[in-house]
Parts: C-alpha cells; structure tokens; sequence
C-alpha cells in the first residue's frame, strides 16, 4: 500500500495559485465606499440570539434611553449584549 504524498493531476500549480501577489493586488470593491456616510439607524442586535431593537417599532424611544436593566425579550440578556446594527 502506497501511503505517500499525491498530487492530483491538474492540481500541481495550486500552491502558486494561492499565494497572493502583493506587488500587483487585485482592486476591492470596498475601495470605493465611503464608510464616512453611513446614516445611524438606532438599531441594536443582541449578539446572543439575534434579536433587532428598532426604535420605530417601540414608539419612538432611542436604545440608549431604556432602563439598565431592560432585557432582550427573545434570550433574556442584558442591554451589554447589543452592538449597534
């Protein structure tokens, strides 16, 4: 039984093909948006369970001026488990 190292045919490049060319990078796409822009939505997602506070749909009040110890009423967590949408 043959327990060495085989590479499959039309693969013997791949190690070439991965290394990146730091000389010449390939254009992002990301290179053109500018990030500075972005609106505020006042949204929080609770990095737990997923839920969204959307300010909209609690009558207007902001995430910020909820109480300390208001909970994600999905999990049950506390206002220190959102990030900002």
């Amino acid at each position: 039984m043959y327990c060495g190292t085989h590479t499959p045919q039309g693969y013997e490049n791949l190690e070439a093909k991965r290394v990146m060319d730091l000389d010449h990078p390939v254009p992002t796409v990301f290179a053109e948006v500018d990030f500075s822009k972005r609106e505020e939505s006042g949204k929080y997602v609770c990095s737990i369970c997923g839920y969204v506070y959307d300010p909209a749909e609690h009558d207007g009040v902001a995430f910020e001026d909820l109480p300390d110890n208001w909970k994600c009423p999905r999990c049950k967590q506390s206002k220190a488990k959102f990030n900002k949408a």
